[in-house]
């Protein structure tokens, strides 16, 4: 046999073993999480906390580290009546050279949050060799100032129009679904509620904000009475404060929910 068969023959095998190797062995897993969801203050368990999981990854490519963070736990993670909830297995195959060399996992998070505004998370170690595990989570008062409190309703309105709340690759492309809807418009009610038309400083700002949302949200959700409500509210305002860049999207919004709403 010639060498250079032999060296063929021997490339071959050592391209071979490392593909195989790469198949086995090339990719980030999550084990099946079995969760628990309790109140931090009373013990007890907590139904309908809503409950996302996200891994974040560095990725070593010929241009540099890449840092992605895909959500992991199902769309529409829900505890049920004994706050319990369950996330499947999931793997994330790392890229082939020279796309990639290589992926590490820099964090994997499990958040919850409720109705009223109580949160908590648990970091976990993704494994290959770890097939499930149990957590408990406790939830308890979430603490932001006003300010935060505004970028986490920013996060959750823009969940329900992109299924993106932030900087993760998102699950459920289609946004919220009926009950995220309903979440996400009470949590916005609240806080208008809360702030009650400041007339001035940033809670003015704040204030605007969460109606804005609120009016679409209204609208998503097929309550075109009170979008279209939200809106002349927001007009009202924005004249009041000698503000006119939003006036003609809130008139063709306006006319657009009156002519639905007479037909």
């Amino acid at each position: 046999m010639r060498k250079s068969a032999k060296c063929t023959i021997i490339i071959s095998a050592i391209i071979g073993v490392l593909l195989g190797l790469y198949l086995v062995f090339g990719y980030v897993r999550t084990p099946v999480i079995h969760g628990t969801v309790l109140d931090a203050e009373t013990k007890q368990p907590v139904e309908n906390a809503w409950v996302t999981g996200t891994l974040s990854l560095k990725v070593a490519t010929i241009q540099g580290d890449i840092h992605v963070h895909p959500a992991f736990a199902p769309a529409h993670l829900r505890t049920n009546k004994e706050g319990k909830f369950i996330i499947p297995r999931k793997s994330f195959r790392q890229p082939i050279p020279p796309l990639g060399f290589g992926m590490n996992v820099e964090g994997c998070r499990v958040t919850v949050e409720t109705i009223n505004d109580k949160q908590g998370e648990i970091s976990l170690k993704p494994s290959f060799w770890k097939w499930w595990t149990e957590v408990t989570i406790y939830v308890k008062p979430t603490l932001m100032t006003e300010g935060e409190y505004d970028s986490y309703l920013q996060s959750l309105f823009r969940y329900c129009t992109t299924g993106r709340s932030g900087v993760e690759v998102p699950v459920a492309k289609e946004g919220c679904d009926a009950w995220e809807l309903d979440y996400v418009i009470t949590k916005h009610e609240n806080f208008v509620a809360k702030l009650d038309k400041p007339d001035s400083g940033e809670k003015r700002t704040y204030f605007k904000g969460s109606l804005y949302h609120l009016a679409y949200l209204f609208e998503m959700k097929g309550d075109l009475r009170k979008a279209l409500d939200t809106f002349r509210i927001l007009k009202e305002h924005d004249k009041k404060h000698n503000i006119s860049f939003f006036l003609n999207e809130y008139e063709r919004k306006m006319s657009e929910l009156q002519e639905k709403l007479n037909n």
